[in-house]
């Protein structure tokens, strides 16, 4: 069982991501509506823009890019096999008089509200396209030392349901966050550590 230690949210991270649980959009013809429980292991970064830093900066808003793909899915009838992965940027409104955007300490904050990423997920064999909607994203700290990011994926379309997000950023990457929430240096991009990282049913 993961065990999570000063758990503390990140609203800017948008995470992962993009993966594996989705809404079908137009009918495609001869292509057929992927049934089942799907599991998927996920890669990529997360870059922000302006960079995180610890107090923040004068900025009307955060921009995360969320670039990163499904791999390595179980389950699902056809058994699914990921394409593409498309992930709408996620937009962090900033806060106060000015507007301060990208602050970590204030993203550490638990009473920050969790954030909404929305996508597609294309599927190879013949499979309709599906969208995903993974919804109160937040960040904490992993019984590795890795930050992790959790939440809740709904799909609809093929491989329809709804399922568990738990994504983990690599040694570098958590070690750059925890610093930047302690009062240190800058963060502008983040990357997954797809080993521990899946989206899934």
């Amino acid at each position: 069982m993961r065990t999570k230690k000063g758990l503390f949210v990140l609203a800017v991270a948008a995470l992962p991501v993009a993966s594996v649980v989705l809404a079908e959009g137009s009918a495609v013809a001869g292509k057929v509506t992927g049934t089942g429980t799907v599991t998927c292991h996920v890669m990529g970064t997360l870059s922000f823009n302006p960079p995180l830093t610890p107090n923040g900066t004068a900025a009307s808003k955060e921009v995360i890019t969320v670039s990163s793909s499904a791999v390595n899915c179980t389950g699902g009838s056809p058994t699914a096999s990921p394409s593409s992965t498309v992930t709408k940027p996620v937009k962090v409104k900033g806060t106060g008089k000015p507007k301060i955007s990208g602050s970590c300490k204030a993203a550490a904050s638990p009473a920050t509200a969790g954030a909404t990423v929305k996508g597609k997920q294309n599927w190879n064999g013949g499979v309709k396209p599906s969208k995903f909607v993974l919804s109160n994203v937040k960040f904490g700290l992993d019984g590795n030392g890795e930050v992790d990011e959790t939440g809740t994926a709904t799909t609809t379309g093929s491989y329809a349901g709804t399922g568990a997000v738990h994504i983990d950023f690599n040694a570098s990457s958590s070690a750059a966050l925890l610093a930047c929430v302690g009062g240190s240096g800058s963060v502008s991009s983040v990357t997954i550590d797809s080993a521990n990282s899946t989206i899934g049913e």
